[in-house]
């Protein structure tokens, strides 16, 4: 039973991973509420003594909620569009350099013309 708690725990994390906004909710989620992780995993204490605990250190609804999906939100958002900046920089680039090859070639090109026309 626990064997089988602890592989569907790993296959629901894998898959909450592998969607961006669900990955970095998860994430954002565990930052925010680091204290009350650290409360739940290392106190002795059991029922409404870790609950009352728990809430003692818990950040305020504000910061619960809207902290972790506004993160996820701009996560999920910025990311691809930073990566398609530097991905349309890179490609720009690439032909600004393909473009100064081609130039250095018509000059040597013409230079040689010269060179083989003009020199005798």
């Amino acid at each position: 039973m626990i064997k089988e708690t602890i592989e569907s725990t790993k296959d629901n994390f894998k898959e909450r991973l592998s969607n961006p906004f669900l990955g970095s909710l998860t994430i954002a989620a565990a930052l925010v509420h680091w204290k009350p992780i650290i409360v739940l995993s290392t106190s002795d204490k059991k029922g409404v003594e870790l609950t009352e605990m728990i809430s003692t250190v818990m950040p305020p609804i504000e910061h619960s909620v809207f902290l972790p999906i506004a993160a996820a939100f701009l996560f999920s958002t910025g990311y691809p569009v930073i990566k398609a900046i530097i991905s349309l920089t890179n490609t720009v680039a690439k032909l600004i350099e393909v473009r100064a090859d081609n130039t250095n070639l018509r000059i040597q090109k013409v230079f040689k013309y010269r060179e083989s026309h003009f020199n005798d």
